[in-house]
């Protein structure tokens, strides 16, 4: 064993691992701009350059606005950290008020949102492990690039399709009555 014609084969498998995930540095203002309608989004570090497939974002949400509507993964964890601001974290059938520093583990299978109901943006690091959210924010652009939609029920409704392919179930129904405004159209 280990000396056939063969043999190279795990070398050279670990070798083109380590090749595709060479450390990465991303500059302030070096990251990749996701066009998506829900809140300014910009892809950090992607799932391929990770050899745990974890994807990086920044999101900046911005004043008085909502953020990701209650949903659940079912593919992938979440994680917040934020940068500044204050987000309200919603998970389940409790609310956080998250100023910088918090953490928060947003897992699969959890019913989860997030809004800000604040005067100033909120700046937050989102790390979501493996699932290919990176898929669903990358189709989401696609759809509504291609066929821009006819209002704010048209992108919400082609989100949710999107969403629930990927594995998620977005549930407006459970938005706060409190904060309902801060996802209306703008």
């Amino acid at each position: 064993m280990g000396r056939g014609r063969f043999a190279a084969i795990p070398m050279l498998l670990l070798a083109t691992a380590a090749v595709a995930h060479e450390p990465r540095v991303v500059a302030p203002g070096d990251g990749q701009p996701v066009p998506v309608p829900f809140h300014e989004t910009t892809l950090l570090l992607s799932e391929s350059d990770s050899a745990a497939g974890v994807s990086v974002y920044e999101f900046v949400v911005a004043p008085m606005s909502g953020g990701a509507p209650p949903h659940q993964h079912s593919q992938e964890d979440e994680f917040a950290y934020v940068l500044d601001g204050t987000l309200t974290l919603m998970f389940g059938d409790r609310t956080v008020e998250a100023g910088p520093g918090t953490l928060a583990a947003l897992n699969r299978g959890t019913v989860h949102a997030f809004w800000n109901a604040t005067d100033q943006p909120v700046r937050t690091l989102f790390f979501v492990s493996r699932g290919g959210f990176e898929r669903f924010f990358d189709a989401v652009a696609v759809s509504l690039r291609e066929e821009p939609p006819a209002d704010a029920a048209d992108a919400n409704a082609r989100v949710a399709e999107i969403a629930a392919a990927h594995g998620i179930d977005i549930r407006p129904e459970l938005i706060p009555e409190s904060v309902l405004p801060l996802y209306a159209p703008k």
